[in-house]
């Protein structure tokens, strides 16, 4: 993807979310010549913080997480995919919920890789198992309340764990897994 083809996306992505109500920052002006975004500083606590007290065993408070699991399935319910749903590009912010890093977001995409990439993503530096069971049953909940347990189906495929597998001790991909498919529309069928 060419640079102006991500500022472009970029841009549209936080015209799109904040049509939504989803929060995210407020671009100030673009330079297209030098493909330049400026936008306004956001202050708040990153997604992952929050994330990484669950996963080391820290911290059981999950509201965040659910939040952001509802965001996405809102997002997802408007025909757009974020692409890029790393906890880290997620910021909290007076209870909140505001996405960054858009430059992935597109319409039409594939849902489950968004609930994959974070699922995955949050393994990678997980310490606890119990930890991640509670990030990925926390965040899968919510999700499927909010828009059904289809792309939680889809996200069982292992297409969307083999990126990941180098990087994830074999007991953090179980316990991902496991979320999945208690979670997933053959889990609630039963």
């Amino acid at each position: 993807m060419t640079p102006f083809a991500r500022l472009q996306r970029e841009y549209e992505g936080v015209k799109r979310l904040r049509k939504l109500g989803i929060g995210t920052h407020r671009i100030v002006g673009i330079a297209l010549d030098q493909k330049i975004l400026v936008t306004k500083y956001v202050e708040g606590v990153p997604l992952s913080e929050f994330v990484q007290k669950l996963t080391d065993g820290k911290s059981t408070e999950t509201k965040y997480v659910e939040k952001y699991a509802r965001t996405l399935a809102k997002l997802h319910r408007a025909g757009l995919v974020y692409g890029d749903t790393k906890a880290e590009n997620v910021i909290v912010c007076e209870g909140e919920i505001s996405l960054f890093d858009l430059e992935q977001t597109v319409e039409n995409g594939d849902p489950a890789w968004d609930l994959a990439e974070f699922l995955y993503f949050s393994a990678r530096s997980a310490v606890k198992e119990d930890g991640l069971k509670l990030v990925a049953d926390s965040f899968l909940d919510s999700y499927r309340k909010e828009n059904g347990a289809i792309e939680i189906e889809k996200a069982k495929g292992a297409r969307y764990l083999v990126p990941f597998r180098p990087f994830l001790a074999a007991g953090m991909t179980t316990v991902v897994s496991d979320s999945l498919t208690r979670y997933s529309s053959a889990a609630v069928a039963e």
